[in-house]
C-alpha cells in the first residue's frame, strides 16, 4: 500500500488493556479521558478504540450504556453507528465490482428495470453508481428521507417512485443519505439481494465482525445502550428510535468498538485481513481517494474531498480519512491517517455535551501518537466545547405553559395521508398523541389554535386546517411543512 509506513510498537498485552507503545500510553488516555467527563459533566457511555497497524493498541469504555441500572459501557457494547455505515456499502460496491456483478460506472439505467427521472435534467442513462456514492449525483428526496431514516413506512416500490421525482439540486458534492439508498434498490432490483444480508456476508463475515448488524432486531434490548442529551450536566433520556424497518444502506449499521478495530485494521491496510484478500489493494486505495471536491468544516477537520464512503481531511497538517454519524442519542467517529497507520474509532450514546466527546478524545490520540503537545492542544480544544456549553441558554418548554385550545379534540382524531410521506394517526389514548410511522409524540396545546409535538427526531409545530367548522387537514411545520389530507 503506498501509504504505508513501518511502525514498531511493543505490545503488551494483546487485548490493549494495558497496551502501551512509545507514543501510546494508555493511563495518560485515560486520565485524560476522564479528567474530559468530568469537566462536561458526563454519565453517558463511551467507547473507544486505537490501532496501529494490524494491532489494537488501545481500548476501553467509560460511563453507562444504562444509567439507571448502572449498565457500564465496553468496548463490546453495541452503538448505532447512523452514517457511517456508508464507508461499508461503499466497500461492498466494490466488492461486489470484483465479482463482476456491478460496475460502478455502469449508469442507474443498466442495473433499475423501468426507472427514469421525472426531474430534468436528471437522467437514469448518465448518472453512475459511481456518483451515488460519492455525493455527486443531484438527487434530493426528504420523502425517501424521511420514511427510511425514521418513519419506517416504505417499501421497494414506493422508494423507487419517489426517487424518480426527486429535487434537483446540481451535481456538485451535496451530502444527503439519498445516493445509498437509491443504490440499495439497485442492489435488491438487479442482483435480487438486500444490502443487509450482503454486507453481512462480504465485510462482517470476513472481517469477523460478529457483534455487527444491519438489524436493530439482532441486539436485545438489554444490550443496546439507551439514548441520551446531557445539557449542564442534566441527563435527558431519549427514546431509542431504530428499529429493523430504519437501518437503511445510508445508516443501518450496529457495532461494537472492539469490532470496528478489525474494521480499522482492515482500512488500514493491503485489502487483506487475516491473511485473506478481501479486496485488491490498488481498490481500497480508490475507496480512500477523492472522487470529488469539496469545502467543508466539521469541528477542527477541514474536509476538502470525499471518496467513496469517507470523507479526506486535514488536522494538525495531517490527512484523516473518516466518516461520522450522528443521531438520536447517538454519535459514531471512525478515522485513520493512512500516512501514519494508526486509526481510532469512538462511540457515544449522548447527543447533547457529550456530541464531540469522541472527536476530542481521537484528536487527543492523534496527537499524543504525533508527538504534538497533545494536552495542549486538547484544552484548547475543550475550552471551544466548554464555551459552547455555557453559552446554552434553558429553552423554554411549551409543556410549563397551560394553553388552551378552541378545537373539540375528539374533531382530531382519526388519520391523515400525504402520498409522498405517508400517514399520520391522531388519537386520544388519556393523552393527545400523534403516530408518525414509528415516530410518536403527545400533542400538546400552543396556542389557541396550534398545537406542538416532540418526536425525539423530529420537533414539529401542528396546525390544523378546518373548512365548514370541520377538520379536513394538517400541516406539520418544522425541517420542513408537509400537508396531510384527513381520510
Amino acid at each position: 500500500m503506498k501509504y504505508f509506513l513501518a511502525i514498531t510498537f511493543l505490545i503488551i498485552n494483546v487485548f490493549g488493556q494495558s497496551i502501551k507503545t512509545n507514543k501510546i500510553d494508555n493511563s495518560r488516555i485515560n486520565r485524560f479521558v476522564e479528567q474530559t467527563r468530568e469537566k462536561l459533566e458526563l454519565e453517558t457511555g463511551l467507547s473507544v478504540v486505537a490501532v496501529i497497524g494490524d494491532s489494537v493498541v488501545y481500548k476501553n469504555g467509560f460511563g453507562y450504556i444504562d444509567i439507571d441500572n448502572e449498565m457500564k459501557a465496553t468496548t463490546e457494547s453495541p452503538f448505532y453507528l447512523a452514517s457511517a455505515t456508508k464507508s461499508f456499502v461503499a466497500l461492498l460496491n466494490k466488492i461486489l465490482m470484483n465479482e463482476g456483478l456491478l460496475d460502478l460506472d455502469e449508469p442507474i439505467s443498466t442495473y433499475l428495470s423501468e426507472f427514469k427521472f421525472e426531474t430534468k435534467p436528471l437522467k437514469a442513462e448518465s448518472t453512475s453508481i459511481r456518483d451515488l456514492l460519492s455525493h455527486k449525483h443531484g438527487i434530493l428526496s426528504i420523502p425517501a428521507t424521511v420514511r427510511t431514516a425514521f418513519t419506517g413506512d416504505h417499501d421497494f416500490e414506493k422508494l423507487k417512485q419517489l426517487y424518480q421525482k426527486p429535487k434537483y439540486v446540481g451535481i456538485k458534492f451535496r451530502y444527503s443519505n439519498d445516493g445509498y439508498v437509491l443504490n440499495s434498490l439497485i442492489i435488491k432490483d438487479y442482483l435480487k439481494r438486500d444490502w443487509n444480508d450482503l454486507i453481512t456476508e462480504k465485510i462482517f463475515i470476513p472481517l469477523k465482525m460478529e457483534n455487527t448488524s444491519t438489524k436493530a432486531s439482532f441486539f436485545s434490548a438489554h444490550q443496546l445502550p439507551k439514548a441520551y442529551s446531557t445539557n449542564n450536566g442534566k441527563v435527558t433520556e431519549l427514546k431509542f428510535l431504530k428499529k429493523d424497518n430504519t437501518m437503511h444502506a445510508a445508516g443501518g449499521i450496529i457495532s461494537t468498538a472492539d469490532d470496528l478495530g478489525n474494521w480499522l485494521k482492515f482500512n488500514l491496510g493491503d485489502g487483506k485481513f487475516n491473511n485473506v484478500q478481501i479486496i485488491p489493494e490498488k481498490d481500497l486505495e480508490e475507496i480512500h481517494s477523492p472522487q470529488v471536491n469539496c469545502d467543508l468544516s466539521f469541528w477542527k477537520y477541514n474536509r476538502y474531498a470525499y471518496g467513496l464512503g469517507w470523507y479526506i481531511a486535514e488536522y494538525q497538517d495531517e490527512v484523516l480519512v473518516h466518516h461520522f454519524g450522528g443521531y438520536s442519542g447517538a454519535r459514531s467517529h471512525i478515522s485513520f491517517m493512512p500516512k501514519h497507520n494508526i486509526g481510532i474509532a469512538a462511540l457515544t450514546n449522548d447527543e447533547g455535551d457529550g456530541y464531540y466527546l469522541v472527536d476530542l478524545i481521537a484528536d487527543y490520540i492523534y496527537n499524543l501518537y504525533l508527538g504534538k503537545d497533545a494536552d495542549s492542544i486538547a484544552n484548547e480544544e475543550l475550552q471551544i466545547l466548554i464555551e459552547k456549553k455555557n453559552k446554552e441558554q434553558k429553552k423554554d418548554s411549551e409543556q410549563n405553559h397551560t394553553v388552551e385550545s378552541s378545537y373539540d379534540t375528539h374533531n382530531l382524531i382519526g388519520k391523515y395521508t400525504n402520498d409522498d410521506f405517508g400517514k399520520i394517526i391522531i388519537s386520544n389514548q388519556d393523552k393527545l398523541m400523534l403516530e408518525f410511522g414509528n415516530l410518536t409524540g403527545e400533542l400538546i396545546p400552543s396556542s389557541d389554535e396550534m398545537f406542538s409535538v416532540d418526536l425525539t427526531a423530529f420537533k414539529f409545530k401542528v396546525e390544523f386546517i378546518k373548512e365548514n367548522n370541520k377538520i379536513t387537514a394538517l400541516n406539520l411545520h418544522g425541517p420542513t411543512t408537509i400537508h396531510f389530507v384527513k381520510n
